[in-house]
C-alpha cells in the first residue's frame, strides 16, 4: 500500500513523454489528478535526472510539506521561462520511493 502524502492525497511518479524527465503529481485515492508538483521545460537543461522544475502554481504550503518530508530539497535556483519563473529542486529518490516505489523504479529504469 502506498504511503499518503497528506490526509487525502498520494504522490504519483512518472516521466514526461516528450523527454523522459521526472514527473511528480498529487492524486486522489482513485487516481484523479489534484495538482502537478513538476512542470516540464524541455528546452532548459537540468544537470541531473533527480532535478525538477517546480510548478509555478504549486502552493507554498505544499512545497514546504515536500521539503519538510525530505522529498525535495529547498529550491536551488530560479529559471526564467517565457513569462514565468520556476524554481529548481533536487528530489530524494529514496524518500520518494516511500510514496510511489513502482513509479520511482520505472523512472530510474527508463532514465538510464
Amino acid at each position: 500500500m502506498k504511503k499518503k502524502f497528506n490526509d487525502k492525497y498520494y504522490l504519483k511518479v512518472s516521466d514526461y513523454f516528450y523527454d523522459g524527465r521526472l514527473y511528480i503529481g498529487i492524486v486522489s485515492p482513485n487516481g484523479n489528478l489534484y495538482s502537478d508538483v513538476t512542470i516540464n521545460l524541455p528546452e532548459i537543461p537540468l544537470k541531473h535526472n533527480n532535478q525538477i522544475f517546480l510548478n509555478g502554481d504549486l502552493s507554498k504550503s505544499t512545497k514546504n510539506k515536500l521539503i519538510a518530508k525530505g522529498i525535495i530539497s529547498k529550491p536551488k535556483g530560479i529559471q526564467q521561462y517565457n513569462m514565468g519563473k520556476y524554481e529548481i529542486a533536487d528530489v530524494n529518490f529514496d524518500v520518494l520511493k516511500e510514496y510511489d516505489s513502482q513509479g520511482v523504479e520505472e523512472f530510474l529504469k527508463n532514465s538510464l
